[in-house]
C-alpha cells in the first residue's frame, strides 16, 4: 500500500523545483547556485557562536524552507542541507568554527507541535547534516519542556527572550557531556531560542555550543 501511495503520489504530484518549477526535483542544481554563498557568523550575548547560510530575505532561501516547514515539503532539508554544508567548507572562518563539533543537536518541537505538524524540520535537517558530515546526530538530547507561542509571533527580543525562557531540558546528560556540540535550526532571528538550548546544553555538561542555521533574520 506505501509504495502504491507513493507511485500515485509522484505521478499524480511530482516534486516541482521551489526556485523554477522544473519537475522531479525539489531543489534543481541551477537554482541551488543561486543561492547565498558567504555565511555569516554572529556572536549572541550569551557568547553562543551562530553560523548561518544566508539571509532569510533572500527570496529563494526564504522560499525553500517556508516550504520545508510549512508545506511539509520534508524532501527539501537534504538539499538545503548539502547547500548550506558546501557554503561553510568554502568559507575557511565558518568552517574552522564548526571543526571540533562532536555531536550535532536539533532544536526541538513541544509534543503538541509535533503531533500538528507531523515533523521537525530541525531534525530533518541535523539528520542531512549528519549524513553528509559522518558524524553522530542526537535527536533527543534536548526536549521542549514549555509549549510557548510561536516566535514569529512574538515581536520584540525581549518578549521572545522571555518567551523561551527555561522552555528547554536535556533529559540524560550523559548523552552531552564533555563534547562539542553543533545545534540545529533553519532560521535564527534574535537567537533567544538557540540561546537557551545552548544554556541547557552546557548546563548538562557540554564542552562547548556552536549553532548552525539555514538562514538568519
Amino acid at each position: 500500500m506505501n509504495g502504491l501511495f507513493r507511485w500515485l503520489r509522484d505521478t499524480l504530484w511530482p516534486a516541482r523545483c521551489v526556485g523554477c518549477s522544473l519537475v522531479s526535483t525539489d531543489l534543481c542544481a541551477a537554482c541551488r547556485h543561486t543561492l547565498p554563498d558567504a555565511p555569516a557568523i554572529r556572536i549572541l550575548p550569551d557568547g553562543t557562536r551562530v553560523i548561518s547560510g544566508g539571509p532569510i530575505a533572500h527570496p529563494l532561501l526564504a522560499q525553500a524552507i517556508w516550504r520545508m516547514k510549512y508545506r511539509s515539503i520534508r524532501s527539501l532539508a537534504a538539499p538545503l542541507a548539502c547547500w548550506l554544508a558546501d557554503t561553510i567548507l568554502r568559507t575557511p572562518e565558518a568552517a574552522r568554527a564548526i571543526r571540533t563539533t562532536i555531536l550535532l543537536v536539533p532544536v526541538p518541537l513541544h509534543h503538541a507541535r509535533m503531533r500538528e505538524r507531523g515533523y521537525n524540520q530541525a531534525h530533518l535537517l541535523a539528520h542531512a547534516l549528519a549524513g553528509i558530515a559522518a558524524m553522530p546526530c542526537a535527536a533527543e538530547a534536548l526536549i521542549r519542556v514549555r509549549h510557548t507561542a510561536s516566535q514569529v509571533e512574538t515581536a520584540d527580543r525581549n518578549g521572545r527572550i522571555e518567551n523561551m525562557r527555561e522552555a528547554f531540558d536535556c533529559p540524560d546528560p550523559s548523552v552531552v557531556r564533555g563534547l562539542a556540540i553543533l545545534l540545529i535550526d533553519d532560521v535564527c532571528t534574535t537567537g533567544a531560542t538557540l540561546q537557551d538550548c545552548a544554556r541547557t546544553l552546557r548546563a548538562a555538561g557540554a564542552r562547548s555550543v556552536t549553532a548552525l542555521t539555514l538562514a538568519r533574520g
